[in-house]
């Protein structure tokens, strides 16, 4: 079964902020039908002051900011990591390699056998 993912809306955004002053986060997710850990890392990513609390149209804002942020990109260019561990390279070495260079093949994992 497919997993459905969905962002926070304006008015799930706006029933968070109504509803933290006097509900838990429990109850909270329970009325937004998701679940608690989304709730809770929603108002850790956007709560910017203790003191002023959970403001919705702000949450919104840094949320959109964060979706059209770019990602880190590796360090090895293209799909070098692919290639160095499909060639059974350690990840210790594929690791460094962007930085030191170093590459050391491992031998191929023998079977194991109760007979020997």
């Amino acid at each position: 079964m497919p997993h459905c993912y969905r962002h926070f809306t304006a008015e799930d955004r706006d029933a968070i902020m109504m509803m933290r002053t006097t509900h838990s986060t429990r109850a909270i997710a329970a009325h937004l039908g998701r679940a608690p850990s989304t709730v809770s890392r929603e108002l850790a990513r956007h709560t910017v002051d203790a003191s002023s609390g959970y403001d919705a149209s702000l949450a919104g804002y840094r949320a959109r900011l964060a979706r059209h942020r770019p990602r880190q990109q590796p360090k090895l260019p293209g799909k070098t990591h692919e290639k160095l561990y499909t060639a059974r390279m350690s990840a210790r070495y594929v690791s460094s390699s962007a930085t030191f260079f170093c590459f050391r093949r491992i031998p191929p994992l023998k079977p194991f056998s109760p007979f020997r």
